[in-house]
């Protein structure tokens, strides 16, 4: 059986923070490899010091300790050129190059290729277009950089990255200035970039639920400087997503495979869904957490019983009906669930 690839990103042994007397650590004995066509999402909550890595790996700030090797060489004895050569990085800070056409700014990742001049030869030009059309930006190619929307400026910067030809893309929080439509399509967009082109791509990003879906790994960093890596479902079934964000005032639902807010429960509640299509009993139960309500086991005593019926109005449609378990009370029927949820918290009735 042949041997495993080499990784294109190796970190042994490595310390990161802040030089100074004395040195500000922010994690130290870091083990990292990435490997060609890799996408990783790097995690954590905020002040974990995700940043302080990402400009670790990119070169752009000296480790505290350890090494940090680029196709086996170590990053720092690489000449500034064949770096670049190697590795790309795209930056939330925006680029002072608001007046430049779209092509001229992707023109500006061949660089480490060009003469002393900036001279581009055939090749270049081809690449620069390849690259736009890899993110689906070549229609943007004649225009200003200032005229683009958030979403096309970040493709565009990304095509600037990709035209330097890197072993290595890394990415400080791309979403950052995204909807979410269009943070799921950056996301999937590096996906497939990683998988087609064999790139090895790390990103860091607050997007927690979106990161579960679309990266292959993730390097989970907590506060405490200790960094866990591996598949999603690997540290969702370990419970270590939701430790970690646990002190971030998030709670992990790992059936759902989503974050949300802890709520106290005000009440509880069964639900009883026979026959109804698994969807509406998901969204119900949602909107009773997010309200408060907690939906019990049938044998567990509830303040209320909440039943999903076909409604005789609307077809493929469900109504909700709803009556006290403690008190003789007719059932009442909600036409939706915010008329379910208040009138369950005793807000409103429907």
């Amino acid at each position: 059986m042949p041997p495993p690839p080499a990784p294109i990103l190796h970190a042994t042994d490595l310390c990161i923070g802040y030089a100074g007397t004395p040195p500000r650590t922010v994690a130290s004995g870091l083990q990292l490899r990435l490997h060609a066509g890799e996408l990783v999402a790097l995690l954590g909550p905020n002040g974990a010091g995700k940043s302080t890595l990402i400009r670790t790996l990119a070169g752009m700030q000296p480790p505290l300790a350890g090494t940090v090797q680029l196709d086996g060489v170590d990053l720092t004895a690489l000449p500034a050129r064949e770096r670049a050569r190697r590795l790309s990085v795209v930056l939330t800070e925006r680029p002072a190059v608001e007046q430049l056409l779209v092509r001229d700014l992707v023109a500006l990742g061949r660089h480490p290729y060009t003469d002393w001049f900036g001279n581009l030869r055939a090749a270049d030009h081809i690449t620069i277009e390849q690259s736009l059309v890899a993110v689906a930006a070549l229609e943007l190619a004649d225009r200003p950089f200032h005229t683009l929307s958030d979403g096309e400026r970040q493709r565009v910067l990304i095509a600037r990255a990709l035209a330097q030809e890197p072993r290595l893309l890394i990415l400080d929080e791309p979403t950052a200035f995204l909807d979410l439509p269009r943070r799921v399509s950056m996301l999937h967009l590096l996906r497939r970039l990683a998988h087609r082109t064999r790139r090895a791509i790390l990103l860091s990003t607050h997007d927690l639920e979106l990161a579960l879906h679309t990266a292959d790994l993730l390097w989970l960093l907590d506060e405490d400087g200790t960094l866990y890596t591996g598949a999603p479902e690997d540290l969702v079934l370990a419970g270590t997503l939701a430790r970690v964000f646990a002190r971030d005032g998030v709670v992990f639902d790992g059936q759902s495979g989503s974050f949300r807010s802890p709520a106290s429960s005000h009440s509880t509640a069964h639900l009883h869904a026979q026959a109804v299509p698994a969807l509406w009993q998901i969204w119900t139960e949602r909107a009773l957490q997010r309200g408060g309500v907690q939906v019990v086991a049938a044998q567990t005593p509830a303040a209320w019983q909440i039943t999903l019926v076909p409604s005789d109005t609307a077809p493929d449609a469900m109504v909700w009906r709803v009556q006290p378990t403690t008190a003789a009370a007719p059932p009442v029927t909600c036409a939706s669930l915010y008329a379910l949820v208040r009138h369950v918290v005793g807000r409103d009735a429907p």
